[in-house]
């Protein structure tokens, strides 16, 4: 395994109790590389839940998953308790969109994004709740047929459009220019933040 695929990888572990039979599962550690989320469920389930946060609102996506119970049980159909063991360096969320959405759904969808996020919301993790927090670093953003990058990069956000570089500024910036240009982020990358905190003080030590 490269470098490059251990920074990414997450191993999920599944546990249920059923409510009916009370019979307990834990399935085998599933590997994956972040979550897919849908940009029009994003919106739908902060249409009810107005005042729950980005992490959150994925955290009840996901508790709508539901599995059946074991063969040996009753098999009725319950939610599932998701499990990591080792917090990603990188935490990766991908957004599905249809590509036909209005200015005021792009909006209503980036408004929701979050700079900084706790994934212990989103995962059970019995470890230091210091590893849990994340910032995010950079998007891939789609816009009409073209894919650009929008990274945080010196203490702001910059625009980057082939061998271009637009600086935006801070995060109200970035929304307004997605919802503007109906610019669509497609792809989340979110640093773990006591790592990127202990690489920017090695740094600093070596100047």
């Amino acid at each position: 395994m490269s470098r490059w695929d251990s920074d990414f990888e997450v191993y999920e572990v599944a546990k249920k109790i059923c409510n009916r039979c009370k019979m307990g599962m834990e399935l085998p550690p599933e590997r994956c590389f972040g979550l897919i989320i849908n940009a029009g469920t994003l919106r739908e389930v902060k249409a009810m839940f107005e005042k729950f946060t980005f992490e959150k609102i994925i955290q009840v996506i996901r508790i709508d998953l539901k599995m059946p119970c074991d063969k040996e049980g009753c098999e009725k159909r319950n939610y599932v308790q998701r499990m990591i063991y080792k917090p990603p360096t990188v935490f990766t969320i991908a957004l599905e969109w249809e590509n036909n959405e209005t200015e005021g759904e792009i909006f209503d969808t980036t408004s929701v994004l979050k700079t900084e996020i706790d994934i212990n919301t989103i995962y059970q993790y019995k470890g230091d709740s210091a590893v849990t927090k994340y910032r995010l670093a950079s998007m891939v953003c789609s816009h009409g047929n073209q894919y650009n990058c929008v990274a945080y990069e010196k203490k702001r956000w910059v625009r980057h459009v082939g061998s271009e570089e637009e600086v935006i500024g801070d995060w109200d910036g970035v929304l307004s220019k997605f919802r503007n240009l109906h610019i669509r982020p497609e792809i989340l990358f979110f640093e773990n933040a006591m790592q990127r905190d202990q690489l920017d003080q090695k740094y600093l030590k070596t100047k």
